[in-house]
């Protein structure tokens, strides 16, 4: 009797986690350029006494509580790339990506990537997040001295009609071990490669997530 508690322990584990995840979609369903978490679960049963050393695991792997000699590992990531639907905003420093890439970052803890494209001056003029994380382009950070600014289709950045730099864009192959950071950033070992991803100003990219197939989910999951 006690053993079949366990077991079934060991079954509702995984799906409590998933169901977490699911839950965390669906509360950024308005996170601009939010991408939805996904995870895959294969049981184990473990060969170890409950209290026993278990092996360690692969890169990017979590392994559940043990309940007796159950317990279950899971890979948690970004699954595949979702295109979000694109809203028109009308603000002349908002960029939407169309495809698969990232804008970079230079942060104080090192370079990361994200699609959020709410972007803003900072003091000094520069194209930054609101948190002070400055936009890079091929040549560094972006600076706009100037008033009237245009972004084109390939990135190019034009200042009262001058060229002054051309977005930085790049994508990362699968298995590059993108590690998500808060909602919307991610870092990476390995540099990302050029993407030929368009850019679309005056707009923002709405989360890719389907609250009702996330909805379904949770069902299932029940």
């Amino acid at each position: 009797m006690i053993k079949g508690l366990y077991t079934s322990a060991a079954g509702m584990l995984p799906l409590d986690y998933r169901q977490d995840l699911v839950a965390n979609n669906l509360a950024n369903a308005d996170t601009t350029a939010y991408q939805p978490r996904r995870t895959s679960f294969r049981s184990v049963l473990a060969t170890t006494p409950p209290r026993g050393d278990l092996p360690p695991l692969p890169a990017g792997e979590i392994r559940t509580v043990p309940v007796d000699r159950f317990h279950a590992l899971a890979r948690v990531g970004e699954g595949r790339f979702r295109q979000g639907t694109l809203q028109q905003t009308g603000a002349e420093l908002d960029l939407a990506l169309e495809g698969d890439g990232y804008f970079v970052l230079a942060t104080p803890v090192g370079l990361r990537y994200t699609r959020d494209g709410h972007f803003q001056r900072d003091g000094s003029g520069y194209l930054a997040a609101p948190d002070g994380a400055r936009l890079l382009g091929r040549r560094g950070p972006i600076r706009l001295p100037g008033r009237t600014v245009q972004v084109s289709v390939d990135g190019q950045v034009v200042v009262d009609g001058r060229t002054v730099d051309r977005l930085r864009l790049v994508r990362f192959p699968a298995g590059a071990g993108l590690v998500r950071e808060g909602t919307n950033r991610f870092r990476c070992s390995q540099g990302g490669v050029p993407s030929p991803v368009r850019v679309r100003q005056g707009m923002l990219e709405q989360a890719a997530v389907s609250a009702v197939g996330e909805l379904i989910t949770l069902i299932d999951i029940q």
